[in-house]
Order: C-alpha cells, then structure tokens, then sequence
C-alpha cells in the first residue's frame, strides 16, 4: 500500500514539474527544469513579455511529445521555437 502512495506522489510531482525545451537564452539555458509547479519570478516576466517562451514550458512527462512536435511544420511548438530562432 505505501508503494502506491509513493508512485502516486511521484507521478502528481512529476506533472507539477515543467521544463523549458526553447533555444538557449542568457538568462534561461534549454532544458531548466522548474519544480512544484511555480516558474521563478524571472522567468514569468520573461513568458509574459514573449509569447514563445512561456509557449516553450512543457510538463516533464510530456517532454518526448513535445520535442517530436517542435520539429512538425505547423505545430504551435515548432511556431515557437522558429519564432525565437528569427530573433537572433
């Protein structure tokens, strides 16, 4: 029974978890994850200025998904990132 407890609290952990899979930026390196579920004051004012990063900030569990999507022409993943890779 304590094994189900644990799986479940590792699983409820694991969505509250998010990661960010843009193109590296000064202040936000690729792949930073953020844990509990709250992104670092920094980054929300970066998300809220551009669309594209806060667009970029996946849950964990759904990492390997949204990579296949950033490379699918027409998906709002890889709108985003070519949008900041046009801001170079």
């Amino acid at each position: 029974m304590a094994k189900r407890k644990e799986k479940k609290a590792v699983k409820e952990n694991s969505l509250k978890t998010t990661i960010y899979i843009g193109r590296s930026l000064p202040v936000l390196p690729q792949y930073t994850v953020f844990k509990g579920g709250q992104l670092p004051a920094y980054v929300e004012e970066l998300a809220a200025k551009d669309e594209s990063i806060a667009g970029l900030i996946v849950p964990v569990s759904e990492l390997q998904e949204a990579r296949k999507n950033m490379r699918v022409k027409g998906h709002i993943l890889n709108y985003y990132f070519n949008k900041q890779k046009t801001k170079e």
